[in-house]
């Protein structure tokens, strides 16, 4: 028999005390899946290489994540249905993730969310739960350009005339 490390967070049986209930399978359990801060910080960046693409880095607040989502979209608005999951989910404590299906030089949008999976998630049907929390801020790459102001015509400016070489 194989031990599997298994997260029960705050997971509690509801229970009576008559006998018949006992026997009769009447004890249900109850879990409580406490939502992570939010992931602050999110900053990316294109990256060359093998393999390339956007790479996203985020600060960890939390103490009890059991990973992270990683969302990208085609527009800042949460709404528009552009928006995937991204594969794999990210580990906990692990605060990087690689885009390398990320298109350089497209504009692409995106949100990371802590996540506290809570129940026995080692095999199909057994019960466990998920908490969420709020999103990230949205991070849109490559980062707009914003261009330099143009400088005001100078003021007051004089000329004296000088004979060239002769």
């Amino acid at each position: 028999i194989t031990n599997l490390m298994t997260i029960f967070g705050w997971e509690y049986v509801w229970h009576c005390h008559i006998l018949s209930h006992e026997e009769m399978d009447m004890m249900r359990p109850q879990m409580v899946a406490e939502p992570p801060p939010p992931v602050t910080d999110l900053a990316g960046v294109w990256v060359e290489g093998n393999p390339k693409g956007n790479q996203l880095t985020w600060t960890d607040p939390s103490i009890h994540e059991t990973g992270f989502e990683v969302w990208r979209g085609d527009s800042a608005n949460l709404a528009d249905d552009t928006w995937e999951l991204l594969e794999p989910v990210v580990a906990a404590d692990v605060t990087t993730f690689l885009d390398s299906k990320a298109k350089k030089n497209q504009d692409q949008f995106y949100q990371v969310f802590a996540i506290n999976t809570v129940g026995f998630t080692g095999v199909e049907g057994y019960k466990n739960l998920t908490a969420k929390s709020e999103g990230s801020n949205i991070l849109q790459l490559p980062e707009p350009v914003t261009p330099l102001p143009v400088p005001a015509a100078p003021d007051g400016l004089t000329a004296d005339v000088q004979p060239g070489p002769g």
